[in-house]
């Protein structure tokens, strides 16, 4: 399938449907530039089924039978939603321009109390703000480049349960019902020597010894890097709001440099903004590393609910390990990751919907007398969460609960009727 990546997409969105009668694809842009916005947000109105859109900003979203005379809502922060009447007419591909929000000057807000003070506001309100027990679909998709060369695809569409959102020590209860991953390490530049050195006394060995070679087990040992795979759990911990990331811990606030920024429109709500740095190094929580953060936090005016997080990490790698690397004739630059986190209203508490996370690490492997051999590593995750259910949310048997300390290929647990057919995928961007 890797092979099959490159200029083609993968299309589909994000939930489990059965019997769907519409299948809505399309693009969604910048009325003015043109551009497509990525990432933004597709759902049918009155309900948590939805997707997003990828970074080209492309989509399909799969209608149900009970709602194909519903509307859908596309949205993206800083832009006016659209709404789009779901009939026989939108089964084929559209096109849907966002318009950028502006907030008319006269009407802008001279807050009394400083960015901190809000924040402090916005997290007492936590409790009342977001959902706590629910169950729900989620959609994940990994894939990784090197070199811009496709080296590693994976997905998976679980069922999930949430004991405590909040709380980021209650485990998330998941079922693995489908998954998939392709890889081809081959073009990994990084020690691809070393492989090959092995793998060429290995074939000798296997001669001589009148045995067949499995080529792809000596190539996996043979000084390759690990890339795991990252699931809905490990996703979940990039959720400022669960985790509490430090921006929002007012035991670090001093850390931070804090401002207001202009307000916007979203989903035809008021949203105030504050932007934030790091004013030196401090331990990233959702990564255990120490590094600088920048980003924005979003929220919904009426209620101080974060309804939206975009931040940036620069992790440094510590100064004991530099020797250790460099000995080994290592050579690695600090990682840096992108986060965006969007939030939706269902009822009047909020749910994460979809959490998007960017790695870029480079990697050398040096040579005294030989050409070194470097990977620049992309490695984009993105979950989507639909099909929240807070009236009776379903645990999950604690035969079929997904582990991260066993294989994920010996995790999947299909209902009958699973299938890929049935679910719907974040569209994959088209890679050149």
């Amino acid at each position: 399938m890797i092979k099959n990546l490159i200029g083609a997409l993968v299309l589909g969105s994000t939930f489990l449907v059965s019997g769907q009668q519409l299948s809505v694809s399309g693009n969604v842009f910048d009325e003015n530039t043109g551009a497509g916005i990525p990432f933004a947000t597709i759902h049918i109105d009155g309900t948590s089924i939805g997707s997003c859109a990828n970074l080209e900003g492309d989509f399909q979203l799969k209608i149900p039978d009970e709602y194909v005379n519903g509307t859908l809502i596309i949205s993206s922060m800083g832009y006016e939603l659209a709404q789009l009447r779901i009939n026989e007419s939108v089964s084929k591909s559209v096109k849907v321009a966002l318009l950028q929000s502006v907030i008319d000057l006269g009407t802008v807000t001279i807050r009394p109390i400083p960015p901190e003070d809000y924040i402090r506001e916005a997290v007492k309100r936590f409790p009342v703000n977001y959902g706590s027990q629910f169950s729900s679909n989620a959609y994940f998709r990994q894939l990784t480049l090197d070199n811009d060369n496709p080296l590693q695809f994976s997905e998976g569409f679980m069922q999930a349960y949430f004991e405590n959102f909040l709380d980021d020590t209650t485990a998330i209860e998941q079922r693995l019902l489908l998954h998939q991953t392709e890889d081809n390490m081959d073009v990994m530049a990084f020690r691809m020597k070393k492989r090959e050195k092995k793998l060429n006394k290995a074939k000798k060995k296997a001669t001589k010894d009148g045995v067949v070679l499995n080529e792809d087990s000596v190539r996996r040992k043979a000084g390759k890097i690990w890339i795991g795979v990252a699931t809905p759990d490990i996703m979940m911990d990039q959720d400022p709001v669960r985790q509490i990331e430090s921006f929002l811990d007012t035991t670090k606030f001093k850390s931070f440099v804090f401002q207001f920024e202009d307000d916007m429109i979203y989903r035809g709500r008021r949203i105030n903004t504050i932007s934030f740095k790091s004013k030196g190094k401090l331990k990233l929580k959702n990564i255990g590393l120490k590094g600088f953060l920048d980003g924005k936090i979003y929220f919904d005016e009426e209620s101080y609910a974060v309804i939206g997080v975009d931040y940036n990490s620069e992790m440094v790698i510590p100064l004991a390990l530099r020797p250790i690397l460099y000995m080994a004739g290592f050579g690695a630059s600090n990682p840096k990751m992108t986060n965006k986190v969007r939030y939706l209203q269902v009822g009047d508490r909020w749910f994460p919907q979809s959490i998007q996370v960017d790695m870029e690490l480079d990697l050398i492997q040096r040579y005294w007398f030989k050409k070194n051999e470097k990977s620049s590593l992309d490695m984009e995750v993105l979950m989507a969460i639909s099909n929240i259910n807070t009236d009776n949310p379903q645990r999950i048997p604690e035969e079929f609960q997904f582990s991260q300390n066993k294989k994920i290929e010996k995790q999947v647990y299909p209902f009958e009727d699973s299938s890929w057919e049935d679910v719907n995928r974040i569209v994959l961007e088209e890679i050149n």
